[in-house]
């Protein structure tokens, strides 16, 4: 794909636009989700041995041009 067809992630896209919108508001929901991440990543990281496994969900977009 060209450089040009490269767009940029939705996420970034709408994060930026969530900014501008709601600005200050939008900033502290962040801080605290960060926050509540931090801490249970720090407390499940106690508590877990090193010959647990652990799943970890994740999504996978895949775009494909049929050109």
């Amino acid at each position: 794909m060209s450089e040009q067809g490269r767009g940029l992630c939705g996420t970034t896209l709408l994060h930026k636009r969530n900014l501008e919108k709601n600005g200050e508001r939008y900033r502290k929901n962040r801080e605290s989700d960060e926050k509540n991440i931090l801490q249970f990543t720090g407390r499940s990281a106690r508590s877990i041995s090193r010959s647990t496994i652990m799943t970890i969900p994740v999504v996978v977009h895949v775009v494909y041009i049929t050109k």
